[in-house]
């Protein structure tokens, strides 16, 4: 892909409901070409997640799976990805991960195994046109969790724009097509526990701060939202009652990201960003 042409796309972390940023991704491919839909590393540069969107961008990227085949992958792991972890506090006040890394590992390991890869296949990057990477854990924890809705980049468009910098340097501002962050919806806002000093740790904090980095993100590099280059996909509403670890919410969680979809606003910021999509320069 050449350097005159670059796309990016962030993934937010979300436990299950990372099925829904793969649902939306999967009609901007469709849109693409509603006949035979890309696959998207095919159309982007460089994929980043956080955690479970890290785990999507492996399968789409460095695996090279369509959508269609990294959604069916999804579901089959979300009961061992996805189980029931109590929340734990820290006596520091640091809230832990809530899926053991080791699950990660697991479910990569098995994907690898269903798609007839070798291990070693996560290794040979160098070559890649689409590039990878994954934001495995909080700066917030110490400890070897996988972390996912906790503190830190669940967001991880800034980590995103800072690695696409160091591979494309100064041409990275005039060069880039489009950046495309999607989210996996807002939780519910309910309380999480309390630390040492009797603080209350909630899920609004967690909840915002996704949409506060991608805030945060728009402002510091207004060009791009200005010249329609920045895009940001997150269901707002009809997720609420969808925790982490529901793998048994699947169709709740396709009928909100259908009706997000369908929506005047999402449809017309789709078509904008199919046109960017579609014409890809070879």
């Amino acid at each position: 892909m050449p350097d005159s042409d670059i796309r990016l796309l962030a993934l937010d972390g979300g436990g299950v409901r990372g099925l829904s940023s793969l649902m939306i991704l999967r009609s901007l491919m469709a849109a693409v070409d509603p006949d035979n839909p890309p696959k998207p590393c095919d159309y982007f540069d460089m994929i980043g997640g956080t955690s479970t969107g890290g785990l999507i961008a492996v399968m789409l990227g460095r695996l090279r799976m369509s959508v269609d085949d990294c959604i069916a992958a999804y579901i089959s792991l979300s009961n061992d990805v996805f189980q029931k972890k109590s929340h734990r506090v820290k006596i520091n006040g640091k809230l832990q991960g809530r899926f053991d890394s080791t699950a990660l590992e697991r479910a990569i390991k098995q994907i690898l195994k269903d798609t007839y890869h070798d291990e070693n296949v996560l290794l040979k990057d160098a070559s890649s046109t689409c590039k990878v990477f994954v934001c495995a854990t909080s700066k917030q924890t110490s400890d070897a969790e996988f972390v996912d809705g906790a503190l830190g980049m669940n967001n991880p468009v800034f980590a995103l724009w800072n690695q696409a910098q160091d591979v494309w340097g100064d041409r990275l501002r005039s060069s880039l097509r489009c950046l495309v962050s999607i989210g996996t919806g807002v939780p519910a806002l309910s309380p999480v526990g309390c630390d040492a000093l009797g603080i209350l740790l909630t899920l609004k904090e967690l909840a915002m701060e996704t949409e506060r980095t991608a805030e945060l993100f728009r402002q510091h590099n207004v060009f791009l939202d200005n010249d329609g280059r920045y895009f940001r996909f997150n269901v707002a509403h009809g997720l609420e009652n969808v925790g982490l670890e529901d793998s048994n919410k699947q169709a709740e969680i396709g009928a909100a990201t259908r009706r997000y979809i369908q929506t005047q606003d999402v449809l017309k910021q789709m078509t904008a960003l199919t046109d960017a999509l579609a014409r890809r320069q070879c």
